[in-house]
């Protein structure tokens, strides 16, 4: 299934319809969209650490607390904390 660029920005920045909000929800419940998610927040943490390689640090950054941590707050705020039982809905 899927769902475009655009419809997901507009999903995350809280601007889509409840029912479209919902499609997107349910979808990003599956495999395919957990999928997607993780890629991208993947991707955007490795922007992120990219980035912190200029700044110097004594301290290691926590990425995949981090990512699991951000797909609980994004799952969480339009649905609910993504569990096993959810995902079979």
């Amino acid at each position: 299934m899927g769902f475009t660029p655009e419809i997901l920005n507009e999903y995350f920045d809280g601007k889509l319809a409840e029912e479209e909000r919902k499609q997107v929800l349910a979808w990003l419940l599956t495999e395919e969209g957990q999928a997607f998610l993780s890629r991208h927040i993947d991707e955007d943490m490795l922007r992120l650490t990219d980035a912190s390689d200029e700044v110097s640090s004594d301290y290691p950054i926590p990425t995949e607390r981090m990512k699991k941590r951000f797909i609980n707050k994004i799952l969480g705020h339009f649905g609910g904390p993504f569990s096993a039982s959810q995902k079979k809905k």
